[in-house]
């Protein structure tokens, strides 16, 4: 063999290690990637299956907030196991441990202790579109949701006692106004003199009245027109409105 063919030789063998070499790096490389995504999805299969358990098991008018599984259940889930809780007592808003029983198709069971933490559910006030800061809030501002009390401090009202209210902090379509957020209108004392109007179709009649209790806006009243008694709501500070039938049916 020439000098010339040991090096030709030499150097197809360092290509072919070469390849072998990035062939094998490539393999682990793939080998830990699939080993990563088995786990996250026994661990999202687990997560997801305790989860319904939980919310299964809890009392109406809670749910779920957090949940803190072992790693020691996540390893060997499997979509063929079975989930059972027990509780150490009847859960409640707060946060608490619950033991996991993970039951295995042959017979076995695997144990562990989860963390979960648990708020109310209410109804609560939700911006439906955005509002910026120095809005005057109406009834189409927000709609009525149920949605989880995580903080205590949500608006978890009717929604008429807010309507008058001004928005302090710019509020995001989809979030849960707070009390914060707002700054409720003072009730308009009794002696008030209002415009009492009467709105049938796109018509409104109006006239002047006196407040005869003292109410906040956004909700039922009663005023006095022309020595006449009649109910309706108030709307805004010096607006009151009446159905139709209170002019013809009101007591003096």
């Amino acid at each position: 063999m020439t000098r010339r063919s040991g090096k030709v030789l030499f150097a197809l063998v360092c290509t072919l290690s070469l390849g072998m070499s990035a062939g094998t790096s490539e393999a682990k490389r793939r080998h830990s990637s699939n080993k990563v995504v088995k786990k996250v999805v026994r661990s999202e299969l687990v997560h997801t299956q305790v989860k319904q358990e939980i919310a299964r098991t809890i009392p109406a008018g809670l749910a779920l907030v957090s949940l803190s599984l072992p790693s020691s259940l996540e390893r060997r889930a499997s979509s063929r196991d079975t989930i059972s809780l027990h509780w150490r007592k009847r859960p409640s808003a707060g946060r608490a441990v619950v033991q996991v029983l993970v039951h295995k198709p042959n017979g076995r069971t695997k144990k562990g202790w989860a963390r979960v933490e648990l708020a109310p559910l209410g109804r609560v006030l939700v911006a439906a579109m955005n509002l910026p800061a120095g809005t005057i809030l109406a009834r189409r501002h927000f709609r009525v949701e149920e949605r989880v009390l995580e903080t205590g401090k949500e608006l978890s009202v009717e929604p008429e006692y807010v309507i008058g209210s001004k928005v302090v902090y710019a509020i995001a379509a989809s979030v849960t106004l707070k009390s914060s957020d707002v700054v409720m209108p003072m009730p308009v004392s009794r002696g008030t003199p209002v415009r009492v109007e009467v709105r049938r179709g796109g018509v409104v009649v109006s006239a002047a009245g006196v407040l005869e209790t003292t109410t906040k806006v956004g909700m039922p009243t009663r005023v006095r027109v022309s020595g006449r008694m009649m109910s309706g709501r108030l709307v805004s500070e010096g607006t009151v409105v009446v159905a139709p039938l209170a002019l013809a049916g009101g007591a003096r």
